[in-house]
């Protein structure tokens, strides 16, 4: 392949990474100025974005956010970003950040439509964080171990865990026999 060719048929991949709290999501948050952001958000990180010193408001329309409410119990982030990451059209419920959720599905809650397939080259997907999606991967290996019966958990369900609508029914079938 010459190089000429090579240039104009990739997309330019870039992670940013750096220290807690030292500018990453408001530096890719920057990019809104100019470019249309899928935004999965994993850890409420976003909410950086609504400080008007950061983004100005008349950008925040290039942002596309999809919250995932990932954690321990309900590891969801890594089953929604590689089907994403697989290609063609996938319908994210609003409310659990599952792809083809039952309960929205049949709820008619609101969805959110993504296809990386029909990106441009002025769209760009942004993960954040890594770390939480790594933290899902992990997650969702252990869960399966730990919901056998005679598994362990360390972590307490209460009211206030995440996504309570839907998973604490889910995480309460998995784990009742263990808790």
């Amino acid at each position: 392949m010459k190089l000429s060719d090579y240039s104009q048929t990739t997309k330019t991949k870039a992670i940013v990474f750096g220290a807690p709290k030292s500018g990453k999501t408001a530096l890719v948050g920057k990019l809104a100025e100019r470019f249309k952001l899928h935004w999965f958000d994993l850890e409420n990180g976003v909410k950086t974005l609504l400080n008007p010193a950061i983004l100005a408001p008349q950008y925040r329309d290039n942002i596309n956010v999809i919250s995932v409410p990932d954690h321990r119990l309900y590891p969801v982030a890594i089953d929604t970003v590689r089907e994403v990451m697989r290609g063609g059209p996938k319908k994210i419920c609003q409310a659990h950040g599952k792809i083809n959720c039952p309960l929205c599905i049949k709820s008619g809650a609101a969805v959110t439509e993504i296809n990386i397939l029909d990106f441009g080259p002025d769209d760009i997907l942004v993960i954040d964080s890594l770390t939480q999606l790594s933290n899902s991967a992990m997650n969702r290996a252990t869960l399966k171990e730990i919901s056998k019966p005679g598994g362990r958990s360390t972590v307490q369900l209460t009211e206030t865990t995440p996504c309570r609508q839907h998973c604490w029914i889910r995480c309460f079938r998995l784990c009742r026999w263990w808790m």
